[in-house]
């Protein structure tokens, strides 16, 4: 079962890895496939998006790769 949750870990923090590398370098392309009008505030807001992203990101493929079973466990668990 961990080795499962290890896998989607990963991919997650590649994909959030990924998206927070994009929203960093260009937070008006995410505005605009989100129909907002891009401000130099609202890009701003993205960029610490992306910056919030990267600290999820790394947190998630630390645990994926180091953690034991049970912080593996402990980290993909739904929040309800």
């Amino acid at each position: 079962m961990t080795n499962k949750l290890r896998t989607i870990l990963r991919l997650g923090a590649i994909v959030f890895g990924l998206s927070a590398i994009a929203l960093v370098v260009t937070p008006n392309l995410f505005n605009q496939l989100l129909g907002l009008n891009s401000t130099p505030d609202l890009e701003w807001s993205m960029r610490m998006t992306g910056i919030t992203l990267v600290a999820l990101a790394g947190n998630m493929f630390s645990h994926a790769t180091k953690g034991t079973n049970e912080s593996v466990l402990l980290t993909a668990k739904p929040v309800t």
